[in-house]
């Protein structure tokens, strides 16, 4: 008999694991998600516009029990169309914006890569994933992806995450499907809290 492998003290350990919270999460992309890029990409704040339904949506979102997690791919800065300075200080001051309007981020990731530098965090690749969920040791499979292109849906889905996909941008060359179609934030954070 050891005392540490006891009956009571197995019981007792099994309680406290199930009592801690499985943490979870929705992963955003940026552009053409969060805000309009519908004249190419952003990197300026004065060219940052929030698409409608996006705040009121993640304000209800960051009521609830899921970390709110940017994933973005910003190629323009290998590209030397922005700096990385650029990219990081707009990502700084979307972050403060929402905030004002009772909106929490909890972290930002963004892949600096071009699609021909073969990395792993540039979506659909998953690095972004895997970085968010040793920090914040996250469960994938209980988490979402939420974005308007072909990459975003097959990140989430390498990620074992659900997705949803925003507009209508229907065009998949692979057989990967969005989990749910629907056409703003609005609806995706109601499909969303109602899969908790």
């Amino acid at each position: 008999w050891v005392p540490d492998h006891s009956t009571s003290t197995l019981l007792r350990r099994i309680h406290e694991v199930s009592l801690v919270p499985e943490v979870k999460a929705v992963f955003l992309d940026r552009d053409g998600t969060l805000n309009d890029n519908t004249k190419g990409h952003v990197h300026r704040k004065e060219d940052f516009h929030f698409l409608p339904s996006v705040v009121p949506a993640l304000r209800k979102l960051s009521c609830s029990e899921y970390k709110i997690i940017v994933v973005a791919n910003q190629s323009g800065t290998a590209r030397a169309d922005y700096t990385k300075k650029d990219a990081e200080a707009l990502f700084v001051w979307m972050k403060k914006e929402l905030k004002k309007q009772g909106v929490h981020i909890d972290a930002t990731y963004y892949c600096p890569h071009r699609a021909e530098d073969k990395c792993s965090c540039r979506k659909p690749g998953i690095g972004m994933f895997l970085k968010a969920s040793q920090h914040f040791g996250l469960n994938l499979s209980k988490s979402w992806m939420v974005g308007d292109n072909e990459s975003d849906i097959q990140a989430g889905r390498n990620a074992n995450t659900k997705t949803v996909l925003l507009g209508k941008k229907a065009d998949f060359s692979s057989k990967i499907r969005p989990h749910h179609r629907v056409s703003n934030m609005r609806e995706a954070v109601k499909i969303i809290l109602s899969n908790q």
